[in-house]
């Protein structure tokens, strides 16, 4: 027995009307397409400002019309567009600072970065260390959409990466080295942390503690040793007073994110059996450190 198609008898006493409004739309969207395609790379980003623009004077019921340009522009244009990714980030970003558009905004983020997930990720991490309340909100978002897992493994594999391109070997060199490290492992950090908060799910979370928690740990415990920290020490002040962090130990932000990762996975009773051991209280003291990890690992 075949299933019948049920019509409205909405539609079926206006079939005319109906059919125009389809027509139309499509004809829309179509002509949409077909401009998009039309714009040069150079232009990519003229063409995207003039066009949230108009979202400042247009009135809210339209402003779908306009967030549709914006859309088809993403998606149509995506190969075009690869150059010109970071100032397209750029430009939604400054965006978010002024417009009351902000759902259509981070939408318009995740389009991005669905396609070009790189660039954006690395544009993203550019920001100012001192994370505001925009960027916060970025990661967040990208954190509850589906390419969650991936965004967390580039960011994963970026930290196990970070400080491997040291180039010279004088003093100098080493220090602005070892500062450009330390701005680029707590970034990272920081963002990975924003994304593990707003994951809905743990499931994915748990495939990637065996690449995580190491590569956390690892800068946790590299912030701890004796002739880094004595190196680092001024280089650390000096770089979290420009960035008007108040950070009494550098390694607290790995070890706040190793806290809440393993929040995420294990059922309470054993994080209060870590705090129970002391093990934060050991990771944070270099003379205890070696035992703490110990306690962490069993």
């Amino acid at each position: 027995m075949t299933a019948e198609l049920t019509v409205p008898s909405s539609c079926l006493s206006f079939p005319n009307c109906w059919g125009r409004a389809v027509t139309r739309a499509l004809l829309f969207l179509t002509s949409l397409q077909a401009v998009c395609r039309c714009i040069p790379a150079a232009q990519a980003v003229d063409f995207l400002t003039a066009v949230l623009d108009s979202l400042l004077r247009v009135v809210p019921p339209r402003a779908r019309a306009v967030w549709k340009w914006v859309f088809i522009f993403l998606v149509e244009c995506r190969k075009e567009i690869l150059q010109e990714v970071p100032k397209i980030l750029n430009t939604l970003y400054t965006y978010m600072q002024q417009s009351t558009h902000r759902p259509f905004l981070l939408r318009a983020v995740f389009l991005l970065t669905h396609f070009h997930q790189e660039p954006v990720i690395s544009s993203l991490l550019q920001k100012s260390l001192l994370m505001d309340g925009d960027t916060v909100e970025l990661w967040r978002s990208l954190g509850r959409s589906i390419l969650r897992i991936r965004i967390l493994r580039c960011l994963v594999e970026k930290l196990n990466r970070a400080g491997n391109n040291r180039l010279g070997t004088d003093s100098s060199t080493c220090e602005w080295h070892n500062r450009q490290t330390a701005l680029e492992t707590v970034t990272i950090t920081r963002a990975i942390s924003e994304v593990v908060l707003a994951l809905r799910s743990t499931e994915e979370l748990r495939q990637l503690l065996p690449h995580l928690l190491p590569s956390l740990l690892r800068w946790a415990s590299e912030m701890l040793g004796r002739e880094r920290l004595l190196f680092l020490m001024g280089s650390w002040r000096q770089l979290f007073l420009e960035c008007q962090m108040h950070v009494e130990k550098p390694c607290r932000i790995f070890l706040s994110a190793i806290q809440l990762v393993l929040g995420k996975c294990m059922a309470q009773k054993w994080m209060r059996l870590l705090m129970n051991q002391g093990v934060w209280a050991r990771l944070e003291d270099p003379l205890a450190h070696p035992e703490g990890v110990c306690l962490l690992s069993r």
